[in-house]
């Protein structure tokens, strides 16, 4: 309980970590109420579909910070977990949410510099750390040096091919556990991870976590797997 107001008492949902100022936990906490800002309004701005649920996010109202603690405030949530509902279920909705999340991406937004969501790590980081791995595996191992030529070939080729690709708004965390359902509204949390990235990302990361899940991908997810 939060508050009271002229209509009685308003529940809200509040999250709260121990921490110190700029640590790992504050700065992921901090991270969490600024995505799930942008997420909300992302959604609520994209036009309106025949789909079976509407996907939101809670909405974060503000932040509390004390010397010892850092606190997000968000609307409350009557919904229960979709971990619960039948695995059939589960398929269905996380395949509504990444279908929804692919809709956002570079080309449909305004950004700059202080854009709130990073994009994949920088292009120039990813060639150089490729090519220091190689060097790294070569004097590890030199009698596989001409595998590893090749891999770093093929790596470098399809970092360039990725260059071209339109980058979509992935939440890199999507499993049951963080999705609530409350009648049809369904809602994502923790979206600290989210980033913008290469379509396919959340279904090869759903795929992997949970494989008994089965999840229709479209074609351009295929082509990005």
């Amino acid at each position: 309980i939060y508050q009271k107001d002229n209509n009685g008492t308003k529940k809200y949902f509040i999250k709260t970590a121990l921490v110190s100022t700029k640590s790992f936990t504050y700065l992921s906490l901090l991270n969490q109420y600024i995505s799930s800002k942008y997420l909300y309004q992302s959604l609520s701005n994209l036009p309106k579909s025949n789909s079976t649920y509407r996907i939101k996010t809670i909405l974060p109202l503000t932040l509390i910070r004390t010397s010892q603690t850092l606190s997000i405030v968000y609307e409350y949530c009557e919904g229960k977990p979709l971990s619960t509902y039948s695995k059939s279920m589960q398929s269905h909705v996380i395949d509504e949410i990444i279908t929804k999340l692919s809709q956002i991406n570079l080309k449909s937004e305004s950004i700059s510099t202080t854009h709130p969501i990073p994009r994949v790590i920088g292009k120039s980081s990813l060639y150089m750390s490729s090519v220091l791995y190689a060097v790294l595996a070569t004097v590890n191992s030199p009698s596989d040096s001409i595998l590893i030529i090749k891999l770093l070939i093929h790596c470098i080729s399809s970092l360039v091919r990725a260059e071209s690709r339109q980058l979509v708004l992935v939440h890199r965390d999507i499993k049951p556990d963080n999705i609530m359902v409350e009648k049809n509204v369904i809602y994502l949390l923790d979206n600290e991870q989210m980033i913008f990235s290469l379509p396919g990302y959340d279904l090869a990361q759903v795929m992997v976590s949970n494989s008994r899940l089965i999840i229709k991908s479209t074609t351009n997810e295929r082509n990005s797997l």
